[in-house]
């Protein structure tokens, strides 16, 4: 089927890639950030040598407050492949990536045991990372670097999908709104698992990542 009939909210906004790749596709566009980040103070004195990283948004945070030379000297150790590909670009270390936190934490308890580490967080945070590395002994200290504050809007149109991209952007989506018959897009499993309850139209992206999300949207129409 032409995608040209369809249209297609993005919960957050998307970079001009994404965006010129769905509109390429022939659907109508909206973008809203359902979410936004503010950013905290970290202490910078701390010991950087192993950094966790779970959202870009810390990442954000990190390089406004403390040099890149100064992280030349860190692992990094990461969720997802975009956040990777943001430190590899920067020529930063990354020791360890994996799609969702369980399976970083099972990394670190493997294969990392006896270093220490500091996790920059948001505080809408997972528990399941933190109580992990707690349950096994693992030496880290938690650092909040940023704050998530739901933006609700309330849309006007129909839409025939929509792009969830995390389970706050979900929460703050159906403050002001219901689901019907759209299609709900996931860009992960924990996401998803915000909707249950919610509608039955639910597709998962098969990597966590945007652009595996976007490829599900297009190909599925």
């Amino acid at each position: 089927m032409r995608a040209s009939k369809y249209k297609l909210l993005a919960t957050k906004k998307l970079s001009v890639p994404v965006r010129e790749k769905l509109l390429a596709a022939g659907f109508c566009l909206d973008e809203v950030e359902f979410i936004k980040a503010e950013q905290l103070p970290i202490r910078v004195e701390k010991n950087l040598e192993n950094i966790i990283l779970t959202s870009s948004n810390a990442l954000k945070s990190l390089l406004q407050q403390v040099p890149v030379n100064r992280l030349k000297k860190s692992f990094f150790y990461v969720v997802g492949n975009h956040l990777q590909q943001e430190l590899l670009a920067l020529e930063l270390r990354v020791e360890v990536t994996k799609p969702y936190g369980e399976q970083l934490g099972e990394a670190i308890i493997k294969n990392h045991f006896t270093k220490s580490f500091i996790y920059f967080s948001g505080n809408l945070r997972r528990e399941v990372l933190p109580k992990m590395l707690k349950l096994h002994g693992i030496n880290f200290e938690e650092e909040m670097a940023y704050r998530t504050v739901l933006n609700p809007f309330k849309t006007k149109c129909k839409f025939d999908a929509i792009l969830f991209f995390s389970p706050s952007g979900v929460s703050s989506f159906l403050t002001n709104n219901t689901l019907a018959e759209e299609t709900c897009f996931c860009i992960g499993k924990t996401t998803a698992a915000a909707l249950a309850g919610k509608t039955q139209n639910i597709l998962v992206a098969e990597t966590p990542n945007i652009e595996s999300l976007t490829d599900l949207c297009i190909h599925h129409f």
